[in-house]
């Protein structure tokens, strides 16, 4: 009796055991593959991370562009940027060498900045959008892959406008105004209140790179460009006067860009 309890307990104690492994071995082999499949779908989310598109991006030789899905984020900082610190977005079409240029424009990269800015004038004032194109003779572009060929900077406004005066800036080395349509706006607006009477004084400064001479010379020659202007559309010369501080009255550091950029302008203010 004693031995066949014995070998009862053996029996069970065996089916026991090989009931336990195998769930044991079920148990790591789920435990396994669910570790797996957790690892190769990590690894696809890298994957998938690692070909997400740019927010606007071309292909070799082309001027379509192409939108990420997540546009919108893209814009939204934009606009931010742009109202908070008063500028204009400046867009410049990067194009290469090894590049055809099968588009209505100068070069591929005007095409793809004017291709970007049709995109961001639905959501930004088109005045605030300038355009520019910069080659780059020894970039490598994949034929197959889309990617980033153009970059934004932020730049200060041409003109800055308060009740009887403004501000006219000017980039380095310019000795001409520039025509942007935010100047010729405001340089529209200054020649109907000048056919209605009253003067105007207008007074060119610089930054102090270069000679001090030269520097009188060049804020004088962009106060005479915009007065040249003026009389071109029937003002008369007399109610214009023109004058140059050259660099000797900054209202900023001529140590940083930013301050050289505030010095280069030219001062009208409305008299009478």
């Amino acid at each position: 009796m004693r031995s066949l309890a014995l070998i009862l307990w053996i029996l069970l104690g065996l089916v026991y055991f090989g009931i336990w492994s195998c769930s044991k071995d079920e148990c790591c082999k789920a435990a396994n593959i669910s570790n797996a499949v957790l690892e190769e779908s990590s690894k696809s989310q890298e994957v998938n991370l690692k070909k997400e598109l740019p927010y606007i991006s071309f292909y070799k030789s082309s001027d379509s562009a192409i939108l990420n899905s997540s546009l919108n984020i893209y814009i939204d900082s934009i606009k931010s940027a742009i109202a908070k610190q008063g500028t204009k977005i400046e867009i410049t079409g990067l194009y290469a060498s090894n590049e055809n240029n099968i588009s209505n424009f100068e070069n591929l990269g005007i095409a793809r900045a004017n291709a970007v800015k049709m995109i961001l004038e639905k959501y930004i004032d088109p005045n605030l959008i300038l355009l520019k194109s910069k080659l780059l003779p020894d970039t490598n572009l994949l034929s197959s892959e889309p990617f980033v060929s153009h970059s934004f900077s932020l730049v200060s406004p041409t003109v800055e406008e308060f009740d009887h005066k403004a501000i006219i800036h000017h980039h380095s080395n310019s000795t001409q105004w520039d025509k942007d349509p935010e100047l010729m706006n405001y340089l529209s607006k200054l020649v109907k209140r000048l056919q209605k009477g009253g003067k105007i004084a207008m007074v060119g400064h610089t930054d102090n790179i270069g000679k001090e001479e030269s520097n009188y010379a060049l804020g004088l020659n962009r106060a005479k460009e915009i007065k040249r202007f003026l009389v071109n559309k029937g003002i008369k010369s007399s109610q214009i006067n023109i004058d140059s501080k050259g660099e000797s009255m900054p209202v900023d550091s001529n140590d940083t860009e930013e301050g050289r950029f505030n010095n280069r302008r030219t001062e009208i203010e409305c008299i009478n």
